[in-house]
């Protein structure tokens, strides 16, 4: 009997002797790896790319929004207040971008630094209590929650990237569009205005100037006609892409992330029949026995 309880307390001694290296490993090297945004040099290179697209789009919605406001009359009014609007999705997702560069050292802070050990020691002296259960399985939860919130960013990161990586060619050809757009029609409206003072100067003959003003003013009205119908057409399509590129940025920026944790979580309680939940910390068949 003696040599069994011998044999089992340097069991226990084993575990908890374990357990604490692998709480000051935590604490010490992974937790620094994990928060250091040196570690994380690509993931923040990636989303530093991703907020530069967002500023670019940004700035070129503005820009065909301001031009088309230049154009006569109301017919483009309705897309350009539209695309003023944009603004507020692109600012939404800027916000997401900031808000995950941000969790990619913190989560892994929490994680390592704060979580894991705290397991550690929950667990050694669950060693040493074997009685009770409750202490056992809090920190086995913790330990699987801190690996989950440590590898959601870096994870959804991965995913959202290869998703970008099949519309990265649509989204260069949609800022280009805009742009192009935009500058076509300030210089359709530049040319007007030119045109107008050039007829204003040229003669002065009061039958010239009449004459000169008619033949110019359907000149102009046919050019004004089709520079608006393409410019219409241009900016239309233009405004789509828009749409679906903020719900493109929605779903990487926002949505996978969020998907990732879920089935983090899911994977979790599949593997290990871990009850998560508020009232009870033990598993459930556990309780069924008890």
């Amino acid at each position: 009997m003696e040599e069994i309880m011998q044999k089992y307390l340097k069991i226990q001694y084993i575990i908890a002797i374990i357990l604490l290296i692998i709480g000051l490993l935590s604490f010490t090297v992974i937790g620094n790896y994990a928060s250091s945004a040196e570690n994380h040099a690509e993931s923040i290179k990636t989303l530093d790319e991703k907020k530069k697209v967002v500023m670019n789009l940004t700035a070129s919605s503005t820009l065909l929004s301001v031009a088309l406001t230049a154009l006569p009359g109301d017919t483009a009014t309705p897309i350009a207040e539209k695309l003023a609007d944009l603004s507020g999705y692109f600012l939404f997702i800027m916000t997401s971008i900031y808000l995950e560069k941000f969790l990619l050292t913190v989560l892994g802070f929490a994680a390592f630094k704060v979580i894991l050990p705290i397991a550690c020691i929950i667990g050694i002296f669950a060693t040493f209590f074997p009685n009770q259960i409750r202490l056992r399985y809090i920190s086995i939860k913790l330990g699987l929650f801190a690996l989950t919130i440590a590898s959601v960013i870096p994870l959804s990161l991965t995913i959202s990237n290869k998703i970008e990586e099949t519309q990265k060619i649509s989204i260069e050809q949609s800022i280009e569009s805009a742009n192009k757009t935009a500058n076509k029609i300030k210089k359709s409206s530049a040319n007007d205005t030119s045109s107008k003072k050039n007829t204003k100067n040229s003669s002065d003959n009061m039958l010239d100037k009449a004459k000169n003003f008619i033949s110019n003013a359907k000149d102009k009205a046919a050019d004004l006609g089709n520079s608006l119908s393409v410019s219409y057409e241009k900016t239309k399509t233009v405004l789509n892409s828009f749409i679906d590129i903020i719900a493109l940025f929605i779903v990487t920026t926002c949505i996978i992330p969020i998907l990732t944790l879920a089935t983090l979580i899911w994977l979790t309680n599949l593997f290990f029949n871990l009850k998560i939940n508020h009232n009870s910390l033990v598993p459930s068949n556990l309780i069924k026995k008890s």
